[in-house]
């Protein structure tokens, strides 16, 4: 090495990083992270609630309480949330056997949990094989199947695909 001082000395900042004509405020730091805005403006006021929560109960005073409770400030019913449970996309159900079983077991479990009986698997399999023969027949190259819960209520659907691939 030789003691000459180079020749070529590079910036002190460093790409892609580029002067910054202004600085973020302190309110615009706190709203990108709210852990930030605790250290910077000390901590949010948080409201009071408590919930409760029970199953009814065979006793004389339970209709009491249950009274009591739709007379306070915000009774509230518990409502059950839509939500989806399973989605698979086929193009032949019968090559793709575990996709299926996967499908049906989540639509199993959804109708039991609205108090529904499971149907027979090979009447399912018939069902999303058909399904995806009509689909497929009308130009979609793979078909999805959704299992979903919407008001409280078991929802089967079977869309065609049309960019897929």
């Amino acid at each position: 090495m030789t003691s000459d001082p180079p020749k070529y000395r590079p910036l002190e900042r460093f790409w892609p990083y580029a002067d910054l004509l202004e600085q973020p405020t302190d309110a615009e730091l706190a709203s990108l992270d709210p852990d930030l805005h605790e250290a910077l403006f000390g901590q949010r006021p948080r409201p009071f609630s408590i919930t409760l929560v029970f199953p009814a109960l065979d006793v004389p005073a339970f209709s009491t309480a249950i009274d009591l409770a739709r007379a306070s400030a915000e009774p509230e019913k518990k409502r059950q949330e839509d939500r989806i449970l399973h989605v698979s996309s086929f193009r032949d159900p019968v090559r793709e056997i575990d996709k299926l079983t996967e499908l049906y077991e989540s639509l199993a479990e959804a109708r039991r949990e609205v108090g529904q009986d499971a149907p027979p698997f090979h009447k399912f399999a018939e069902l999303v094989k058909s399904q995806v023969t009509k689909l497929r027949k009308s130009g979609a190259p793979e078909v999805a199947f959704r299992v979903a819960v919407k008001n409280g209520k078991l929802n089967f659907t079977a869309k065609g695909m049309k960019g897929a691939k």
